[in-house]
């Protein structure tokens, strides 16, 4: 089995006890997840909006934003899938975020992901190579 990521969010949602133990209570409870459910799916298209607006907030100012941190311990989750292989985050991809995570194979080390259109990348590869020469002299 491959490990291909997740999504976490949270919902609460409460129940009268004495609906839950009556005959009905096994859809007393379903229906009580499946709103508050409901309730996350709007948050989260609430969210996916915040993506357009940041990128009308940019506008032509060059900005620069960090997704994730080394101490969020993302090779650490499991849920009983076994430990991620590899974490990428998406989101990067439409924010033009840098992501940041532990290193998955050295204490210590940082994973840093960024994306950009090809020729961009191409560009800032070249760059970025020129930059570590100085480094590994």
């Amino acid at each position: 089995m491959e490990y291909f990521g997740n999504c976490v969010g949270s919902c609460i949602t409460t129940a009268n006890a004495a609906d839950l133990i009556g005959d009905d209570g096994v859809i007393v409870a379903a229906e009580a997840v499946g709103n508050a459910i409901d309730q996350l799916s709007e948050r989260l298209k609430k969210f996916s909006n915040l993506l357009d607006e940041w990128a009308t907030f940019s506008g032509d100012v060059p900005v620069l934003s960090v997704a994730g941190s080394p101490k969020f311990k993302v090779y650490d989750i499991d849920f009983r899938l076994g430990r991620p292989t590899k974490v990428e985050i998406v989101s990067v991809v439409k924010t033009g975020a840098m992501s940041v995570a532990e290193s998955r194979n050295e204490e210590g080390g940082v994973e840093i992901g960024i994306a950009f259109p090809k020729n961009e990348m191409d560009c800032f590869n070249k760059y970025f190579i020129d930059g570590l020469k100085p480094l590994l002299e």
